[in-house]
């Protein structure tokens, strides 16, 4: 069953999302969230998560690490983690 919803998480404030995920007897599986344009955003992902940038590029800063993660490239998120988002 694939459902499409409008938001992320209660603490995340992202404009322009797309949002699919697939479960299993009721339990989120897999999600995928699409962002356009140069976006600012808060993250705090319930689950551990495997963010893949497809095109463009994502700057993170999660307490005082500050990376840059561009396009074909991964960064694995730990959960209950809040993270600040920049997309371009």
């Amino acid at each position: 069953m694939l459902q499409q919803t409008t938001k992320l998480h209660a603490y995340s404030n992202v404009p322009n999302l797309s949002q699919k995920i697939l479960l299993l007897n009721g339990h989120p599986v897999i999600a995928s969230y699409t962002i356009t344009g140069h976006q600012q955003f808060d993250l705090c992902q319930e689950e551990n998560t495997l963010l893949v940038v497809r095109e463009g590029a994502i700057n993170i800063k999660c307490g005082k690490l500050d990376h840059m993660v561009g396009k074909d490239q991964m960064a694995a998120l730990k959960h209950n983690t809040l993270v600040a988002c920049k997309c371009f």
